[in-house]
């Protein structure tokens, strides 16, 4: 799931019901932050979850609200046990939609983000009537003072992606829409990588330049977008190893589909999931545009990068 936002979008314009199941807090150890979410609907699922055993849990709950009347439910999971002991939990909140028409808020979560404003949904539950009416708002610095209820909220979890809380008879989810950069690091000292740098000079890009291999360790942050292009093959596996590790959003990688398959089957044999395999791309860069020469190769990474971040 290259986008929450664009991903919502795309499940509204199919006019499928469908369920979103958001993790909104932990505690203990979890590879899911909060705001990691799954997508279910009867004609397709995506999901940016990584634990395999909450997948299914959270698929299993998103199946059972579909066909219900309810507009929401949440669960707290455990998180299993580690040396014998209680992991802690995460908290899931679960939000049917009937998606039988394009709504108001998504446009303006849209264009919000279009125009570089950052934004907050709230979506407001009755407590007492789970097939009740939602109550949506999106708020952003302007209008956020004329709702005190949802200020407060937005406040409190600033750091989050996500978050809950309960009012009254009220529950409020909200989720944070932030505009930021796309975090590039591009390692080694591949011509192409050169040319990368220059074109990304006037996008919404704060790029990260490696030349030295030796200095990659340690400089790739969970939801990066990882780029390697050095001349060794395997200090390329070891870096393309090290980045899906690392929890980067986006692993891609210079070399031939030979290479690519290659690359593939040993990660898999590492101990990387078919789930962290899925933001691994190589060849990296878009399939339909077959130039080689250098600054051709360097704007189809390019145009690859920026299609994965659509709004």
């Amino acid at each position: 799931m290259s986008n929450w936002l664009s991903t919502l979008h795309g499940y509204f314009l199919e006019q499928q019901p469908f369920v979103i199941a958001t993790v909104t807090a932990y505690s203990g150890s979890s590879p899911d932050s909060p705001g990691a979410a799954l997508f279910y609907s009867s004609v397709n699922t995506c999901r940016s979850i990584h634990s395999e055993d909450r997948y299914v849990e959270m698929l299993n709950t998103a199946k059972e609200l579909l066909a219900e009347p309810s507009h929401y439910r949440t669960a707290r999971l455990p998180l299993g046990k580690v040396a014998g002991k209680e992991n802690g939990f995460c908290e899931v909140i679960y939000e049917r939609f009937d998606a039988q028409s394009y709504p108001d808020w998504l446009t303006q979560l849209r264009r919000y983000r279009a125009d570089g404003i950052n934004c907050t949904l709230v979506r407001e539950f009755d407590l007492t009537n789970p097939g009740g009416p939602v109550t949506t708002r999106v708020l952003t610095t302007e209008n956020r003072s004329s709702a005190h209820t949802a200020a407060d909220l937005i406040g409190q979890h600033q750091s989050d992606a996500c978050s809950t809380r309960s009012e009254g008879d009220s529950l409020f989810f909200q989720r944070t829409i932030q505009n930021k950069n796309i975090q590039l690091t591009l390692i080694g000292a591949h011509p192409v990588a050169q040319e990368i740098s220059k074109q990304v000079e006037t996008l919404p890009v704060t790029l990260n330049r490696i030349a030295d291999v030796q200095q990659a360790n340690g400089a790739i942050a969970p939801g990066d977008v990882v780029v390697i292009m050095t001349t060794d093959h395997d200090i390329d596996y070891q870096l393309c190893e090290f980045a899906l590790t690392a929890k980067a959003e986006f692993a891609g990688c210079l070399g031939s589909e030979k290479k690519a398959a290659l690359f593939k089957e040993r990660l898999l044999q590492s101990g990387i999931s078919p789930a962290q395999l899925k933001r691994f791309h190589m060849p990296v860069g878009m399939a339909q545009i077959k130039g080689k020469q250098t600054s051709v190769v360097a704007a189809s990474v390019v145009a690859q990068i920026l299609a994965q971040h659509q709004w």
